[in-house]
């Protein structure tokens, strides 16, 4: 029985880096790709009993455009501290 929460730190966790080319049309604009991506993310939530409570995805905009989508639980991140680390 736990009285609080814990954390668990694994040797190692499988990540899968979601990569995306949306250098070919598909009859939307890139900001609407690029809001269905989100909406799509946003729509799955994370399950706090299975790491990683992150998730990253690279979209190939055009020959030199990319974006990069990434979520993460503020269980780990809470918004002040993400922007700090993704300035680091």
């Amino acid at each position: 029985s736990l009285d609080g929460p814990r954390q668990v730190v694994r040797e190692a966790v499988p990540f899968r880096l979601r990569v995306l080319d949306w250098r070919v049309p598909d009859g939307r604009t890139p900001a609407q790709r690029l809001d269905a991506l989100l909406a799509d993310d946003r729509a799955h939530a994370f399950d706090m009993a299975r790491a990683p409570l992150l998730r990253a995805c690279v979209v190939r905009l055009g020959t030199a455009h990319w974006a990069l989508l990434v979520s993460v639980s503020q269980a780990i991140l809470d918004t002040p501290s993400l922007a700090t680390v993704l300035a680091e």
